[in-house]
């Protein structure tokens, strides 16, 4: 797809025009582990808290662009099943596509330290398992003030907060369905003339993979009918007396 103007709007077109425009400033892409402090560096970073087959789409639009990124996925949630076939094979295709998976780690569900470094060991098992490969970094999900402070590894790995991540580097997000912390074309605009300059960018797969006139509350209403309707097939395939309920509806 060709991109004939720059819109940075809250969908794939607009996920394609950063990517245009990151590209067009000769960024490199790196992960977190790798050399950050010289020449133009961005770290992608994708926290998936709602549904790994968008995560999916953004991977595959990455994969067009030559980006490289770590997504980061949640083990304990109600929201999606990472254990499931469907999402397992999307692991699969991530990985296939050249991009990283991280643990994300919803330390909120723990109180004790003892209890939230138990946990998030067994957390990174449980996705290393899944993955077959060693989960490298964590992202805090909805971090409290505590933990967005926190700069020491958490069950030895390193974090995305840390401060070599967001103090020692510019740290941009568009958490909520917004741009905070500025937005990433002025920030590169503005230190365009540094030697060495990097940027750690977190976006959220929910915001750019639904249509952009929709309030961030609207989108995740969107996102949440799109998954109603499937759920319904599915239970209709399991169920004949909701299958017929379905057909009569529709009559």
């Amino acid at each position: 797809m060709i991109i004939r103007k720059l819109d940075f709007k809250f969908d794939l077109y607009g996920y394609k025009s950063l990517l245009c425009f990151l590209k067009k400033e000769k960024f490199k892409f790196k992960f977190f582990w790798e050399s950050l402090y010289k020449g133009k560096n961005i770290i992608m970073r994708h926290d998936v808290d709602f549904c790994p087959l968008r995560a999916l789409k953004i991977a595959e639009v990455e994969e067009k662009y030559k980006v490289k990124s770590t997504y980061f996925f949640l083990v304990n949630t109600n929201l999606y099943n990472i254990y499931s076939d469907l999402n397992k094979d999307v692991l699969k295709e991530i990985l296939k596509k050249g991009h990283k998976i991280g643990l994300h780690f919803d330390a909120s569900l723990y109180k004790k330290e003892n209890e939230l470094h138990q946990a998030c060991l067994l957390e990174l098992k449980i996705l290393e398992n899944l993955i077959k490969k060693k989960v490298q970094i964590i992202s805090f999900h909805r971090p409290s003030m505590e933990k967005l402070s926190l700069n020491k590894k958490i069950a030895n790995i390193e974090h995305t907060y840390m401060e070599k991540y967001t103090k020692r580097i510019d740290y941009c997000s568009d958490s909520q369905g917004a741009w905070r912390f500025s937005n990433p074309k002025s920030l590169i605009e503005k230190n365009n003339s540094k030697k060495n300059y990097c940027l750690h960018l977190l976006t959220h797969p929910i915001w750019w993979t639904t249509p952009s006139n929709l309030s961030p509350a609207k989108k995740i209403e969107y996102h949440i009918n799109n998954y109603l309707e499937k759920y319904k097939k599915l239970a209709a395939k399991n169920c004949k007396p909701y299958s017929k309920h379905l057909r009569t509806l529709k009559k």
